[in-house]
């Protein structure tokens, strides 16, 4: 054979199977049941060949594509992996078999954590963190006990206690949302990662369990030091202290 034989017979081998990286086909949650999809205007049958998986396993399908008008679809269900997925139809337009690889990602949420996204949670879940610190540090500080003498016996009210307990239930909810930005975080940038996103979810619904035992706790709590120190100061007034 010829060079020009040779030539010919390439231009007619990329012809006959010609390999396209057409564009995403979209993001979609973990465990859900997508459509496969594919366009061929001229085709009169479209199969999915094969698919790859986000660890770089390849599964041979070799699929018929259901057809409505020029649109193909096919239902895929193993989405469990979390990360980058590719398939790969083939149809044979205008009579020439033609191939397309098609990418779609699976997360937890299904939405895209574009990189000004991602920048702004970061900030915002730093600026949630530091905002929590910050009040559990000063939740802290905050005296408690009423002022004694050596006796042990009141003579003065610390009405800063009020504050203390009303700050428990908004600390432990600027908590919540610090664990939720993080969750969300951990979903589309450590997808890898697990064990990570499992210890937090964990966590965040512990906590968003005792949510309504800590908003009742510290109301009963606020009025029975309310109610306490009502009576200690009527002693206080009278007697200059009050016995505990």
């Amino acid at each position: 054979m010829g060079k020009k034989g040779v030539i010919i017979f390439m231009l007619a081998l990329i012809l006959m199977l010609q390999i396209v990286s057409a564009e995403p086909l979209g993001i979609f949650t973990q465990g859900s049941t997508i459509s496969l999809h594919q366009i061929c205007n001229n085709c009169t049958s479209v199969n999915v060949t094969s698919i790859t998986f986000p660890n770089g396993t390849l599964r041979k399908l070799n699929s018929s594509m259901s057809r409505d008008g020029e649109d193909y679809n096919l239902s895929f269900s193993d989405t469990q992996s979390i990360g980058d997925y590719r398939y790969n139809t083939c149809g044979d337009l205008d009579g020439i078999r033609t191939c397309e690889n098609i990418p779609f990602t699976i997360n937890r949420t299904g939405e895209e954590l574009t990189g000004a996204r991602s920048n702004l949670y970061i900030l915002l879940t730093v600026m949630v963190f530091i905002l929590f610190i910050a009040l559990l540090w000063f939740n802290i500080a905050i005296p408690y006990r009423n002022k004694a003498n050596a006796k042990g016996d009141v003579i003065r009210i610390v009405r800063a206690k009020y504050l203390k307990i009303a700050l428990i239930p908004i600390t432990h909810a600027i908590f919540n949302w610090f664990l939720n930005l993080l969750l969300s975080i951990s979903n589309n940038l450590i997808t890898g990662l697990d064990i990570y996103f499992g210890m937090i979810s964990f966590v965040f619904n512990l906590s968003l369990l005792i949510v309504y035992p800590v908003w009742v706790f510290c109301f009963v709590w606020f009025f029975f030091n309310l109610i306490r120190d009502y009576k200690w100061n009527e002693k206080i007034k009278k007697f200059g202290r009050a016995v505990r």
